[in-house]
């Protein structure tokens, strides 16, 4: 994307940050509620790609309350669980707008910017965070500021990168990922192999001096319903923004293999079921087609006829 584009879009939909309410498979009700239009039998649902979706807690508690072999679409809107978290999300950029090239260090598939959608912790956790990690000291121990995250205010459970072609209707999200998590979860790996060794070598590192252990191990534990469902908030709030906010019908998404190659991941590659069983549980159907506005591009005209690239689509 240009400079030009991703500035129309802020400016379009709001640079300040909304609000987005999510709890566990509420996915599920979001992909049907964009399928029922008004009512839909139940057996017209298990007999298409959607099934999966009414084996989800949400939609069998719903079916539950509505007693009949039908889902209408005002069930749908108005499933409200005690069990959620008022997260919010804001806009940002990503990559280096030089016409004709590409740079692998931004993974972007054609030359430009992404735009990013930055899903940010609820207030709970930042209470919690606060109370037991962070306290007075300033530094964030689990956020890269190397990476697309909320700059004020705001601290970056995760994000998702987007290009969008307003001419041709298409978006593909580029990458689906995660920081903060990821380094919790490794702290907590790491240390409970340091805790093995005597008492007098355990000292020594670099986490005692700075932080509690106790008040990181109720972190740890608070934080498990994040681990639980950051890939599946993260890929509602990208077809949420792109279908509420943007008016689109047709998204893309990177297929493991095709999405390293076009983006040269050479090395250290992402999570592969970020790219495969994601997309597939929200209803994405496999295609070899690539989105039009990517035929189109001079810079990927080799890479797009060299290889046999799949993508995953969903149209809504």
């Amino acid at each position: 994307m240009t400079p030009l584009e991703i500035e129309y879009i802020t400016k379009v939909v709001g640079s300040n940050q909304k609000q987005f309410y999510y709890f566990k498979d509420k996915y599920a009700l979001q992909m049907l509620r964009y399928h029922v239009k008004e009512h839909v039998h139940i057996n017209e649902l298990r007999n298409s790609k959607f099934r999966n979706l009414l084996d989800k807690e949400p939609v069998r508690e719903m079916m539950g309350v509505a007693g009949s072999g039908s889902i209408r679409s005002g069930a749908l809107d108005n499933y409200l669980p005690a069990e959620g978290r008022v997260f919010n999300y804001t806009l940002s950029k990503w990559g280096e707008y030089v016409q004709h090239r590409n740079d692998d260090w931004y993974q972007t598939t054609r030359p430009g910017l992404s735009l990013v959608l930055q899903l940010n912790f609820d207030s709970r956790h930042n209470y919690k965070y606060h109370q037991w990690i962070r306290k007075c000291d300033e530094d964030n121990p689990f956020e890269f500021d190397c990476h697309p995250i909320a700059e004020t205010r705001n601290y970056t459970m995760s994000w998702c990168r987007v290009d969008i072609n307003l001419d041709s209707g298409e978006a593909l999200i580029e990458e689906i990922q995660n920081d903060w998590l990821r380094e919790v979860q490794g702290l907590k790996c790491m240390l409970a192999k340091h805790l093995e060794k005597p008492e007098k070598k355990r000292l020594g590192h670099w986490f005692f001096s700075r932080y509690n252990l106790t008040d990181f191990q109720k972190y740890c534990t608070y934080i498990e319903y994040y681990q639980r469902i950051w890939p599946e908030a993260t890929l509602s709030l990208a077809i949420h923004f792109l279908k509420q906010e943007m008016g689109l019908d047709t998204i893309y998404y990177h297929d493991f293999d095709s999405g390293n190659h076009l983006k040269k991941i050479m090395h250290i590659k992402p999570p592969k079921s970020l790219y495969t069983k994601l997309p597939k549980k929200f209803g994405f159907d496999v295609t070899t087609e690539a989105p039009n506005f990517l035929k189109k591009e001079k810079y990927l005209k080799k890479k797009l006829r060299n290889k046999d690239l799949r993508w995953w689509i969903l149209k809504l």
